[in-house]
């Protein structure tokens, strides 16, 4: 036969007939072996309890405050995450804009490079009284080749 099992224990037992066993016997009573739990002065058990409270209302307040502080750097956090993606946004649209530039003029200098060279090309072909426009086009073609 094993010892009955213990299931609860009421406030302050101040008595055996305050626990309640699980077992052969009905509850209130208490087995034979089972200790007798000293009972401590209600003043010092009120003092405990009131430290307890005051300790625990005071670790809910720092949580409260920790939470509140948690909850005000996640709300700033998102405000320069959207101020950050928005500059992203906008620095991306400034660069593709500024490629584009970028290629037209190149394409443009090309076409001016490929134009004074067919006038090159025209002037070599067309004569010898016609060196001196030959030189200038010369001229402006290595310009327009050292500006690209």
């Amino acid at each position: 036969r094993s010892p009955p099992q213990v299931m609860r224990f009421t406030s302050a037992p101040s008595a055996r007939s305050d626990w309640a066993v699980h077992g052969n016997q009905s509850f209130g009573q208490c087995p034979a072996d089972a200790p007798v739990p000293q009972r401590a002065a209600p003043e010092v058990d009120a003092n405990r309890l009131r430290e307890l409270c005051g300790s625990l209302e005071e670790e809910r307040r720092r949580v409260l405050l920790d939470v509140q502080v948690k909850r005000q750097e996640q709300s700033s956090l998102q405000l320069e995450l959207q101020r950050l993606q928005k500059e992203l946004e906008k620095e991306r649209s400034e660069t593709v804009e500024a490629t584009r530039q970028l290629r037209d003029r190149i394409d443009q200098e090309r076409r001016e490079g490929a134009s004074l060279e067919m006038r090159l090309l025209k002037a070599e072909m067309g004569g010898s009284d016609k060196n001196e426009e030959t030189s200038s086009v010369k001229k402006e073609v290595d310009e327009k080749t050292k500006e690209i």
